[in-house]
């Protein structure tokens, strides 16, 4: 297994993931244990119920794609392919996703420990989703230079072919005087 950020990057995306999608899960339980109890106001706690749900498919779909760069990495699977290209800017995007949206979170009346951790998560994916840019923007250059190697293997051999063209030319042309 050669390691890459994109492997860091996948552990911290898939141990942050996974973290919140514990904590969502437990909050969504005490939000639906409170409600049965009628210790809260019923209408916010089914409101709060349902944004925290939407987040717990948000969060799940962030990890799953944690989860799926981690077992293209540990089994040595290409990335830079189309799959792979789309599978690592989808990760990104949930990754830079979730971080702003749990930077808007801070916001909601969380506790302290609550805001700790979310800043910290909030970090943790924004340095993942950058790890992720950094192997990709590197895999992209990769390419550009070997495509580029091509083009002048293929220029250099254009330019042989059309020399010797023209050295059989003119040894016709001297042939033939």
């Amino acid at each position: 297994m050669k390691k890459s950020n994109t492997f860091l990057a996948s552990i911290i995306g898939t141990i942050v993931n996974g973290s919140h999608t514990i904590a969502l899960i437990y909050l969504i339980t005490y939000l639906c244990i409170s409600l049965s109890k009628e210790g809260v106001d019923t209408t916010r706690a089914a409101v709060e119920i349902a944004l925290y749900f939407a987040f717990f498919i948000v969060i799940a779909v962030a990890l799953a794609l944690s989860i799926v760069c981690l077992t293209y990495t540990i089994k040595n699977k290409d990335l830079t392919d189309a799959e792979g290209k789309r599978i690592i800017i989808s990760t990104v995007f949930f990754d830079f996703f979730v971080a702003f949206l749990l930077f808007i979170d801070i916001f909601t009346g969380q506790s302290v420990l609550g805001i700790i951790f979310y800043i910290i998560c909030c970090i943790l994916l924004i340095t993942s989703g950058g790890l992720y840019l950094i192997d990709y923007n590197t895999a992209i250059q990769v390419q550009k230079s070997n495509k580029d190697k091509i083009d002048n293997t293929a220029s250099a051999d254009s330019y042989r072919k059309a020399e010797e063209k023209n050295a059989e030319n003119n040894l016709e042309k001297s042939d033939e005087k």
